[in-house]
């Protein structure tokens, strides 16, 4: 019994001294940055996440909805889809992914363009931002019309931002492509590659 009483009391004072050691002034500061959440993440990380989740708007979830509504897919003998997305009858609801993702996705890409435009490195960053931005609002349009494109991805600015008929947003996504094209032509004479 004696031994047991010793083996309890010491595993008690130690237990206590770690305690005691490891916790000291700063151990828990809530306050220091957290190295899991960076404020400022390299283009390359962010164009991997944006390149992933357009991938996966393209072939998973809801990509079903989008590539029969828009008719990259067509419906066979051994595949049918809804009713409610054989007859167009959709709501505001329905398969609302594709804008969310694609909302998260082009603040991403947004986001690349703005970092890689202070670093004369990152052009191909810029220039591949942009072509997938064009690609993700185009998707975006022919899939809903009408949507928010000149004074959106503006969180903070301006938190409602109004719809732009589509027949003004394809031009502009026109530019941009030409603008990406631009920068990957300069960067590549710039290195001597073409001749």
């Amino acid at each position: 019994m004696l031994n047991r009483i010793k083996s309890f009391f010491t595993i008690t004072v130690l237990l206590l001294l770690l305690v005691v050691a490891g916790c000291k002034k700063g151990t828990f500061d809530i306050n220091s940055p957290n190295p899991n959440l960076p404020s400022a993440v390299s283009p390359k990380f962010v164009l991997s996440a944006a390149l992933t989740n357009t991938a996966e708007l393209m072939l998973a979830g809801d990509a079903d909805y989008a590539n029969l509504y828009m008719g990259y897919w067509a419906v066979s003998g051994d595949y049918i889809p809804t009713s409610t997305t054989l007859t167009y009858n959709t709501s505001t609801t329905y398969f609302s992914d594709n804008w969310n993702t694609g909302y998260i996705t082009l603040k991403n890409l947004r986001y690349i363009e703005q970092l890689a435009a202070t670093d004369p490195n990152a052009v191909y960053y810029t220039a591949v931002a942009k072509i997938m931005e064009s690609f993700n609002f185009g998707r975006l349009i022919d899939q809903y019309n009408n949507l928010p494109y000149f004074n959106a991805l503006k969180a903070g600015t301006q938190n409602f931002p109004s719809f732009d008929d589509a027949s003004t947003v394809y031009p502009s996504l026109i530019n941009q492509l030409d603008s990406a094209a631009v920068l990957l032509l300069v960067q590549v004479t710039n290195q001597g590659q073409l001749r």
